[in-house]
């Protein structure tokens, strides 16, 4: 290659002959079906949750880690001014995403009774 793979012309950004690339494409077509999300590259790194409610139950772990690692680097120490409010701000932010999911699965768990 002349340029290094980096212009179009020589066989796209990422390099490679088109056979290359088309046999990547290829791959990654094949792997799709796997049941990950569809990452073009390592879709079978990206579990996808099999419903709503277990989305919904695996994002409130997470934000709770969040919060959780918020007020602990907010008490651990003493940061500057900006740093503290902005780990303020994000606190009460995810708080409000903790509830809304939280209602969201109060509403699915109540149809289903």
């Amino acid at each position: 290659m002349c340029c290094g793979g980096l212009t179009t012309r020589c066989g796209g950004l990422y390099g490679g002959s088109r056979r290359e690339r088309k046999r990547d494409d290829e791959n990654t077509l094949s792997r799709a079906g796997r049941g990950g999300v569809d990452s073009p590259k390592y879709p079978e790194l990206v579990p996808r949750p099999r419903n709503e409610r277990q989305a919904l139950e695996e994002e409130l772990a997470e934000i709770r880690g969040q919060i959780a690692a918020y007020w602990e680097e907010l008490e651990s120490r003493s940061p500057r001014r900006t740093r503290r409010e902005q780990l303020e701000r994000q606190i009460r932010e995810r708080e409000k995403r903790l509830a809304d999911v939280r209602a969201r699965l109060a509403a699915i768990k109540a149809e289903r009774g």
